[in-house]
């Protein structure tokens, strides 16, 4: 454990030995380099444009906060021209032990009803929170920001999840400041009431209003650190010590004003927990409904949006229930509602198909001709052509409509309806059709720093090489393409395509994309084929990277009238209601 000289600690600069200031803004720069550099080649020539003021504004800052000199600042940025790595700095917070002992300033002892002068301070989690801060101090948390938090957290052997808990609390905590520190108190008349008065009132606030964010008693000092226990819910001196450590005092001024924090949560734009599109969009006019149904709304600093392919009926739980074992920590997560009416007769469409699929000759027809042998050129079983006209004018009018929803959604998060805050978006079918058009358009925008992570399952899209380059300039993090080489549905419904099956990103890896762009996901041993993605979808998150409740999706139980009252686990077996599903050999 190493001891701080300051006498008293009023900001983070005070935590860290001398040594230890220079490694954190040097693993700062050279991490921030690394987010820069994994733009490459002229087709991201903008996005490494846009990425590489991203990071000049960001070290400008923290060479401010950290008060680093002229001469500090050539040092740091030539540590990259010596072959120095991120992982080559880490070690001055974790060689002597990961903690420091620091003397508390007596504003923060008295304001946190501290007894113990001195707490301990696990120094990882202090780097996390400090540039947690830094990076929403300017009311908008870019997403490049995030994915740069998060590599930082991976160089500090940080658990990414335990990271996200923790910065779920900064931002609760940052919200209950504002509130309190912007409340105005007014007497029965009206009139505000003395500053004497209003400051009794709010100190008596502030010994009620911390949080507990990994903050825990241990030997009569404190510990910034999760394995002592994030999840207990209130501990005088919580994460008030923390944030006037890292010289946070005033919450309000340091957000820039009042609806900072607000703004970067989305608690600003999609009040009411509902967010329709008709309002902000002209291409709205093309599209009858899109709305974004809240699952988890909690004022998040990051949003996930997930978007369906098919319904099997127009009700709102069914568009949400794909998704729904998604587990709150991973952010606010709303659904997207579009064109109930369409989706639930493509989705009749697909149920006569696979129906007709079911029978044995068919199934024994497929069997030897699916996929593998489709790809060398043999004609589809005569059955299922006959009946195919039955799905193709609704398939045509769904590929066309989920083009324009896409260019929708692009409206929505640039104009940052759902919050000055990275987004994530997760898609099947028809679904992560919707993300790569409104990703083609964020890159026609130069929407950059807007959608952190993108994860498509069974994408129904024969697109160039350049136009999947094109998409994955927008995204800062993952580019996650998730396929299935036995979905037989995908390919039959791609029969007529002059690109040939070859070229659906459904069926096979993106291989021809350079780079570690995109994460090629195969799941065919998850899916039966195109219809099981709606009921494979928690294990499909999970393998993913998603943090999921359950693997299974719950059944919606219905009363006599139908309506949904309640869930219950699913049998073995395939879900009440579910499409029939042809089992390829």
């Amino acid at each position: 454990m190493n001891q701080t000289n300051a006498g008293t600690i009023h900001e983070t600069k005070d935590v860290f030995t001398e040594t230890q200031k220079i490694a954190y803004i040097g693993l700062c720069y050279l991490t921030s380099l690394e987010v820069v550099h994994d733009y490459q080649g002229k087709e991201f020539a903008m996005a490494r444009m846009s990425a590489d003021n991203w990071q000049r504004k960001l070290m400008r800052m923290l060479y401010a906060h950290m008060d680093i000199s002229g001469e500090e600042i050539k040092m740091i940025e030539s540590l990259s021209k010596h072959s120095i790595l991120p992982t080559d700095l880490v070690h001055q917070f974790t060689s002597q032990g990961d903690t420091a002992e620091v003397k508390l300033d007596d504003f923060v002892k008295s304001n946190n009803v501290i007894d113990d002068d001195k707490v301990i301070i696990d120094l990882r989690w202090t780097v996390m929170c400090d540039l947690f801060l830094i990076c929403l101090s300017n009311e908008n948390y870019d997403a490049r920001s995030r994915v740069f938090v998060a590599r930082i957290a991976s160089y500090l052997s940080l658990d990414w999840f335990q990271v996200i808990g923790f910065e779920k609390r900064i931002a609760e905590h940052l919200l209950q400041d504002v509130s309190w520190e912007t409340e105005t108190v007014n007497s029965g008349d009206g009139s505000i009431k003395s500053d004497a008065e209003r400051y009794g009132r709010n100190k008596q606030r502030k010994k009620r209003r911390y949080v507990m964010v990994g903050l825990a008693t241990i030997g009569g000092g404190l510990i910034l650190g999760l394995s002592a226990g994030l999840m207990a819910p209130v501990i005088a001196g919580g994460l008030g010590v923390i944030l006037s450590t890292v010289g946070v005092t005033g919450t309000a001024s340091f957000l820039g004003g009042t609806a900072g924090i607000a703004l970067i949560t989305g608690g600003a734009t999609v009040a009411g927990g509902r967010l329709g599109g008709r309002s902000m969009s002209r291409r709205m006019k093309s599209i009858n409904t899109f709305d974004f149904l809240p699952i988890h709304s909690e004022d998040n600093v990051s949003c996930i949006v997930t978007i369906n392919g098919w319904l099997s009926n127009k009700e709102k739980e069914e568009a949400s229930l794909p998704f729904s074992t998604l587990d709150a920590i991973m952010g606010d997560h709303y659904t997207l509602y579009w064109e109930p009416e369409m989706l639930e007769e493509l989705g009749s469409a697909f149920k006569i198909l696979a129906t007709e699929a079911v029978t044995f000759s068919i199934q024994q027809a497929l069997a030897h001709t699916i996929m593998g042998a489709l790809l060398s050129g043999l004609a589809w079983p005569l059955a299922l052509t006959k009946i195919g006209y039955m799905v193709d004018n609704p398939w045509a009018n769904a590929l066309d409509r989920s083009k324009v929803a896409g260019l929708v959604l692009a409206d929505v998060l640039m104009n940052r309806n759902l919050g000055s805050r990275p987004i994530t978006l997760v898609g099947y079918s028809l679904g992560a059709r919707v993300i790569f058009y409104c990703l083609l358009e964020l890159a026609r925008m130069k929407a950059y720093g807007l959608v952190e992570n993108v994860v498509l399952f069974g994408t129904p899209v024969s697109a160039s090489k350049a136009q999947w380059k094109e998409c994955t300039t927008v995204v800062s993090g993952r580019f996650v393409n998730g396929y299935a080489t036995n979905d037989w549905l995908l390919g039959f419904l791609f029969r007529t395509s002059t690109a040939g099956l070859g070229n659906i990103a459904g069926l096979r890896p993106l291989s021809h994309i350079e780079g570690n762009r995109v994460q090629n996901l195969d799941c065919t041993d998850l899916v039966t084929g195109h219809l099981s993605y709606r009921t494979s979808m928690p294990k499909l998150l999970k393998r993913a990277g998603f943090m999921v409740s359950s693997e299974e999706l719950p059944i919606p139980k219905e009363k006599s009238t139908g309506g949904i009252v309640s869930f219950i686990k699913p049998k073995k077996g395939n879900l009440e209601g579910e499409i029939p599903e042809v089992r390829e050999k």
